[in-house]
């Protein structure tokens, strides 16, 4: 187990909400700040471990505490928006524009005009 799943742990035992223990956290534990990330309506604040799939604390925009990586929720939050708004992210500007073509690589993005797949 580690040391953010034993927090979060330690945190539902007191009953601290998950937005009071993350403060906690912020002020206890050794990283290089606060962060925020949002992909669409979702988003997040992590603290920040130096990498970008290092396990961190993260306070879900729910109001959740979790353990993972702040690569792995925003992989598993842009496959999400891109499903529930048929959208395709552009390799060229990295905005997300309509995906309307039968294969992605074919979408012309909205914004900058280029193959989203080069």
């Amino acid at each position: 187990m580690s040391d953010f799943e034993r927090f979060i742990d330690w945190a539902d035992f007191l009953g601290i909400d998950g937005p009071d223990a993350f403060d906690t956290a912020d002020e206890l534990l050794d990283h290089f700040g606060r962060e925020s990330c949002s992909v669409g309506d979702a988003s997040m604040d992590y603290l920040n471990t130096g990498d970008t799939y290092s396990e961190t604390l993260v306070l879900d925009s729910d109001g959740s505490l979790i353990c993972t990586t702040w690569g792995d929720w925003h992989d598993a939050a842009e496959i999400e928006y891109r499903e529930e708004n048929d959208v395709v992210r552009c390799g060229y500007c990295g905005n997300f524009t309509d995906d309307y073509a039968d294969d992605w690589h074919d979408n012309v993005c909205n914004t900058c005009g280029n193959l989203v797949g080069g």
